[in-house]
């Protein structure tokens, strides 16, 4: 089976991939991944003879995988030596949220990555990711994503643009017939990106979407958007997945939430 690639983080959509991955149109020549985060989806979309654009606002998400393509071995002896602490991860979290972070590009990247790899979820506002499970040792695991994930994460980052700008000036920039774009902006529910999302942030995505001249596909929650905004000719797919955000006891008790897919085609098979 294929190692999925991609950086734990907030919404990421490492745990429903297939499903994002059918609902894509054919015979599109640009791929723009505007809300790019842990970067899963522009990096496990492996289609061919196609230009991939990753795409996000915050600039440590960008500076990051620009490191890691341009000076992965420098990077990865950086993170090699860092032990897994819960008190440099506390270090390292507070100086991402208070955004006084070195001038050097490389140690920018590496006290991101672990800050939000040693957080539960990529979820830098949350405690420190630790397991009890025994048979999983996540000190060993973030060895492991350095010594590997790394490596194949930065060959594809080698046919990948990296973009770091706003909604508005990318979607601007490659919008045409032959573009696709995919969206996942962050989440209403939940306030804990660097980079805030407001509500006229929003009205304006759903007004640009409406006018662009390529297609799209926005994933969503039902409460992230007013849908009597939404054009009456766009197609809404929902689909239920685990919440893995929710720490449980019991794994069998975890509560699902929907996700939904908003485009502007017509799917070409019927989605299972």
């Amino acid at each position: 089976m294929k190692t999925k690639l991609g950086v734990a983080y907030i919404g990421s959509k490492s745990r429903c991939l297939s499903w994002v991955y059918s609902l894509f149109p054919k015979n599109f020549k640009c791929f723009v991944d505007v809300f790019a985060g842990g970067g899963w989806v522009s990096l496990n979309f492996d289609e061919k003879g196609i230009i991939k654009v990753l795409n996000d606002k915050d600039e440590l998400i960008t500076n990051f995988f620009m490191v890691l393509r341009d000076n992965k071995n420098e990077l990865k002896r950086r993170l090699y030596y860092l032990p897994y602490s819960r008190s440099l991860s506390n270090k390292y979290k507070k100086l991402v949220k208070e955004n006084k972070l070195p001038d050097d590009e490389i140690e920018k990247a590496v006290i991101w990555l672990y800050a939000v790899k040693t957080s539960f979820s990529g979820d830098l506002y949350s405690g420190f990711g630790v397991s009890i499970d025994k048979r999983r040792s996540i000190s060993l695991s973030f060895k492991e994503f350095i010594d590997k994930s790394l490596d194949k994460m930065a060959d594809c980052l080698k046919n990948i643009i990296i973009e770091n700008l706003d909604f508005r000036d990318v979607i601007k920039k490659y919008d045409s017939e032959n573009t696709f774009f995919y969206l996942d902006p962050p989440y209403k529910s939940v306030h804990k990106f660097r980079i805030e999302f407001t509500e006229k942030d929003r009205k304006d995505l759903i007004e640009i979407l409406k006018n662009i001249k390529g297609k799209f596909l926005l994933n969503c929650f039902e409460e992230d958007f007013d849908f009597r905004e939404f054009d009456k000719n766009w197609i809404i797919e929902k689909k239920y997945f685990l919440n893995f955000g929710f720490l449980v006891k019991n794994k069998k008790k975890r509560p699902k939430k929907a996700y939904l897919a908003v485009m502007n085609y017509q799917l070409l098979n019927e989605i299972l």
